[in-house]
C-alpha cells in the first residue's frame, strides 16, 4: 500500500513476515525496486483496516503503483531493460 505518511512523504508499506505473509522473490523484488526508485519510504509494518479507512478518509492514500511495478518487473524479466536483478544471456 502506498500512502502519505505523517511527515508528508510517500510511503510504500507491506506487512512484516510474521506468518501471515509468505516470503518470496516477488515480494522482495518489489521492496528492493521501490527502494531503488527513491520516491517512497519503504517500510514493513502492520497495517489494519482501521488505518486504511482513516488514510482514505483523510485523502492520504496514494495512487496505486501496481502497474508501474508490474511493467518494470516484466521488462527486467524479459531483458528489455538492464538491471542488477538479471544477467542477459546471448
Amino acid at each position: 500500500m502506498v500512502y502519505i505518511n505523517e511527515h508528508g512523504d510517500k510511503q510504500l508499506c507491506t506487512p512484516p513476515l510474521n506468518g501471515l505473509i509468505l516470503p518470496g522473490v516477488t515480494r522482495r523484488s518489489i521492496l528492493e525496486l521501490a527502494s531503488q526508485w527513491e520516491e517512497f519510504t519503504v517500510k514493513e509494518e502492520i497495517i489494519t483496516m482501521d488505518q486504511v479507512i482513516t488514510l482514505n478518509k483523510q485523502g492520504r492514500q496514494s495512487q496505486p503503483v501496481f502497474q508501474r511495478i508490474k511493467d518494470t518487473l516484466l521488462a527486467i524479466q524479459y531483458g528489455h531493460i538492464e538491471h542488477p536483478f538479471t544477467v542477459v544471456i546471448s
